[in-house]
């Protein structure tokens, strides 16, 4: 379940997501709902507990783009770090769900977690 809270300041707001995985976590992960007034404007990926399977990989993006925010080469998860992106993904056309996809490749190991900064300009 997607952890979180929201700063709202003048005619603005932000909310930020953040939601831990392990390996075993089922795939993909809902992160939530992205509003069609919404700006993404900071996304990570923080690997905590190495993946020790054969060649894992994990995706940041939607439903229907699952690498849009970031891609399976971005994300080392057999390497504890923080991988993440400055680009600002702007309003979508339409309401759209956040997921993390993992793919674990036969790990016995691994955790971290994603957060997301979402703003209403």
């Amino acid at each position: 379940m997607p952890l979180g809270g929201s700063f709202i300041g003048g005619d603005s707001a932000a909310e930020f997501i953040e939601v831990p995985f392990t390996f075993a976590t089922a795939s993909p992960v809902a992160l939530g709902t992205r509003n069609s007034d919404e700006v993404i404007v900071r996304s990570e990926v923080v690997i905590t507990t190495p993946f020790d399977g054969g060649t894992p990989s994990i995706l940041l993006g939607t439903n229907v783009d699952p690498d849009m925010i970031l891609a399976a080469g971005e994300v080392k998860p057999k390497k504890i770090g923080q991988y993440q992106t400055h680009e600002t993904f702007p309003e979508p056309a339409s309401d759209e769900n956040l997921e993390l996809t993992i793919v674990p490749s036969g790990s016995t190991a691994g955790a971290g977690y994603v957060t997301l900064t979402l703003w209403r300009p």
